[in-house]
Protein backbone atom coordinates (compact mmCIF):
# COMPACT_ATOMS: atom_id res chain seq x y z
CA UNK A 1 0.00 0.00 0.00
CA UNK A 2 1.55 3.51 -0.82
CA UNK A 3 -0.40 6.90 -0.39
CA UNK A 4 0.76 9.94 -2.85
CA UNK A 5 -0.65 13.94 -1.51
CA UNK A 6 -1.74 15.67 -4.18
CA UNK A 7 -1.69 20.06 -3.55
CA UNK A 8 -4.57 21.78 -4.53
CA UNK A 9 -4.49 23.29 -6.99
CA UNK A 10 -1.31 22.52 -8.98
CA UNK A 11 -1.01 18.59 -7.82
CA UNK A 12 0.11 16.30 -10.91
CA UNK A 13 1.23 13.06 -11.74
CA UNK A 14 2.46 12.29 -15.60
CA UNK A 15 0.35 9.95 -17.92
CA UNK A 16 2.34 7.09 -17.40
CA UNK A 17 1.71 3.12 -17.93
CA UNK A 18 2.86 0.61 -14.93
CA UNK A 19 4.69 -2.37 -16.20
CA UNK A 20 4.07 -4.27 -13.49
CA UNK A 21 4.05 -7.56 -14.61
CA UNK A 22 3.69 -10.28 -11.52
CA UNK A 23 -0.41 -11.05 -12.33
CA UNK A 24 -1.63 -8.06 -9.78
CA UNK A 25 -4.08 -5.29 -10.04
CA UNK A 26 -3.78 -2.28 -9.12
CA UNK A 27 -6.91 -0.42 -6.59
CA UNK A 28 -6.79 3.35 -6.52
CA UNK A 29 -8.73 4.98 -3.37
CA UNK A 30 -9.15 8.84 -3.60
CA UNK A 31 -9.60 10.65 -0.67
CA UNK A 32 -9.99 14.29 0.09
CA UNK A 33 -10.02 16.66 -2.71
CA UNK A 34 -11.08 15.44 -6.24
CA UNK A 35 -8.87 14.80 -8.88
CA UNK A 36 -9.19 15.32 -12.97
CA UNK A 37 -7.71 11.45 -13.72
CA UNK A 38 -7.02 11.06 -16.92
CA UNK A 39 -7.29 7.03 -18.33
CA UNK A 40 -6.53 5.49 -21.41
CA UNK A 41 -6.33 1.60 -22.87
CA UNK A 42 -4.49 0.85 -25.98
CA UNK A 43 -8.24 0.47 -27.95
CA UNK A 44 -9.69 3.46 -26.37
CA UNK A 45 -9.88 6.87 -26.70
CA UNK A 46 -8.37 8.76 -23.85
CA UNK A 47 -10.86 9.86 -21.14
CA UNK A 48 -10.90 12.46 -18.64
CA UNK A 49 -12.79 12.15 -15.84
CA UNK A 50 -13.22 13.74 -12.07
CA UNK A 51 -12.16 11.03 -9.53
CA UNK A 52 -14.15 11.85 -6.09
CA UNK A 53 -13.11 11.44 -2.93
CA UNK A 54 -14.62 8.05 -1.95
CA UNK A 55 -14.17 6.47 -5.80
CA UNK A 56 -11.99 3.82 -7.12
CA UNK A 57 -10.65 2.69 -9.54
CA UNK A 58 -8.98 -0.72 -10.22
CA UNK A 59 -7.03 -1.94 -13.22
CA UNK A 60 -4.33 -4.39 -14.56
CA UNK A 61 -1.44 -2.49 -14.26
CA UNK A 62 0.73 -4.97 -16.70
CA UNK A 63 2.74 -4.04 -20.05
CA UNK A 64 0.15 -6.18 -21.79
CA UNK A 65 -2.68 -4.27 -20.85
CA UNK A 66 -0.79 -0.77 -21.47
CA UNK A 67 -3.30 0.65 -19.33
CA UNK A 68 -1.88 4.70 -19.63
CA UNK A 69 -3.08 7.16 -16.54
CA UNK A 70 -2.36 10.23 -14.58
CA UNK A 71 -3.42 13.36 -12.91
CA UNK A 72 -3.63 16.80 -14.34
CA UNK A 73 -4.93 18.48 -11.46
CA UNK A 74 -6.35 19.09 -7.83
CA UNK A 75 -9.81 20.59 -7.34
CA UNK A 76 -10.16 22.64 -4.29
CA UNK A 77 -13.52 23.34 -4.10
CA UNK A 78 -15.14 20.04 -3.86
CA UNK A 79 -14.15 18.09 -0.74
CA UNK A 80 -16.81 16.23 1.11
CA UNK A 81 -18.63 18.47 4.19
CA UNK A 82 -17.38 15.64 6.69
CA UNK A 83 -13.69 15.95 5.57
CA UNK A 84 -11.67 16.51 8.35
CA UNK A 85 -9.79 19.77 8.13
CA UNK A 86 -6.12 18.51 7.27
CA UNK A 87 -7.65 16.69 3.85
CA UNK A 88 -9.39 20.22 2.55
CA UNK A 89 -5.98 21.30 0.71
CA UNK A 90 -5.03 18.05 -0.88
CA UNK A 91 -6.21 14.58 -2.80
CA UNK A 92 -4.86 11.76 -1.29
CA UNK A 93 -4.30 9.01 -3.44
CA UNK A 94 -4.32 5.61 -1.75
CA UNK A 95 -2.51 2.26 -4.09
CA UNK A 96 -2.74 -0.84 -3.13
CA UNK A 97 -1.23 -3.57 -5.35
CA UNK A 98 -3.22 -7.06 -5.04
CA UNK A 99 -1.25 -10.08 -6.82
CA UNK A 100 -3.40 -12.71 -8.03
CA UNK A 101 -2.35 -16.66 -7.49
CA UNK A 102 -2.57 -18.27 -10.93
CA UNK A 103 -5.08 -21.47 -11.12
CA UNK A 104 -3.28 -24.37 -11.48
CA UNK A 105 -5.31 -27.39 -13.93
Amino acid sequence: VGVIRYHVPNGKFPEHIDHCNDNSWVYLLSLGCSANFVVKGPNSEKQLFRFNSGDVLVFDPSSDAAIVHGVTSINGDDFPLDCPEDFQQFRFGVQCRVKMQRQRT
